[in-house]
């Protein structure tokens, strides 16, 4: 068996004008990872280093016992909902959201949902390029792409609950997130379900 012929997708952080760093770095692990990542992972690299505007193109986990592989990602698109929970049962209605400026995709709520949590599991069930979760007791969904081309948009439907409409975009701004190695499922979704306080995190990171 052959693997099929390999093509390049994309090329980051490469420029023959200027260097690329690899540096091992430990930091103390965190018990509050917030959802989809540390924000600030690129000024914090810095200020380690002393160095000022460096480009943070990639981490590579090398030491710590946790199951986890880091990666840097930029800020992903994504809203939240400011219902009160438990709310009026919402079986039969309408949830409608635009993922990354696509079409408008229509989730219907099937059977008794009142909660926060049933609320965020039907729209998983429904909704193709994002995802939703609970943080603090509030719906959240965000697009499974990150960068200034990632966005959700709510745009109505027959619900009770409250969304706020407009474009919510992502950004440049990088982010340390934690991964399983076994699935590659989010490690710290949610309000920081991932605890890694007092273990030690070891990681290469790549930048110019």
């Amino acid at each position: 068996m052959t693997i099929g012929t390999i093509t390049i997708g994309e090329q980051t952080g490469y420029n023959p004008n200027l260097p690329l760093f690899a540096d091992k770095l430990e930091f103390a692990g965190d018990g509050e990872y917030p959802d989809d990542g540390t924000t600030g992972i690129e000024a914090s690299v810095a200020s380690a280093l002393g160095k000022s505007g460096i480009n943070l193109i990639a981490c590579i986990k090398c030491g710590g016992s946790p199951t986890y592989r880091p990666e840097i990602v930029m800020t992903p698109g994504s809203l939240s909902d400011t219902t009160t929970y438990p709310c009026d049962d919402q079986d039969g209605l309408t949830f409608k959201f635009k993922v990354d400026g696509g079409s408008e995709q229509t989730v219907t709520i099937s059977g008794a949902t009142t909660t926060a949590t049933a609320i965020a599991s039907a729209i998983n069930s429904g909704l193709t390029g994002a995802s939703s979760f609970v943080v603090d007791s509030q719906v959240y969904v965000r697009s499974d792409s990150h960068g200034p081309n990632s966005s959700i948009e709510y745009t109505g439907g027959t619900n009770g609950c409250t969304f706020a409409t407009g474009v919510n975009s992502g950004t440049t701004a990088k982010k340390l997130r934690m991964l399983k190695t076994a699935d590659g499922a989010d490690a710290q979704s949610g309000a920081g379900t991932t605890d890694l306080s007092g273990h030690k995190v070891e990681a290469v990171f790549l930048y110019q």
